[in-house]
């Protein structure tokens, strides 16, 4: 199946493009297409994925189908055919 993954900020400069059509499996959780998108676009990997917890919660906050993942089921929510992921930079600091 086919999601649609929007890159906002640093992300789509770290990916080369802001919007990336990618092919995941039929059934595939949005965890699994956040492998599969760091997968293709390895340069996207330091800018989405924190090295000590292996995960995309301390960089971004992803939105599937305009709800923010952390309000459906995080890396576990299921994905649909034709869904939409935006992918918003989380900027840290003081």
């Amino acid at each position: 199946m086919r999601v649609q993954v929007r890159l906002l900020g640093h992300l789509g400069d770290a990916a080369g493009s802001d919007e990336v059509g990618l092919t995941v499996e039929d059934g595939a959780s949005l965890g699994m297409a956040v492998t599969r998108l760091v997968e293709e676009l390895p340069a996207l990997g330091d800018a989405l994925i924190d090295s000590v917890l292996g995960s995309y919660t301390p960089k971004a906050l992803i939105l599937v189908d305009g709800v923010e993942a952390s309000n459906l089921d995080g890396p576990a929510t299921p994905l649909r055919d034709g869904a939409s992921l935006v992918l918003i930079p989380v900027t840290h600091g003081g």
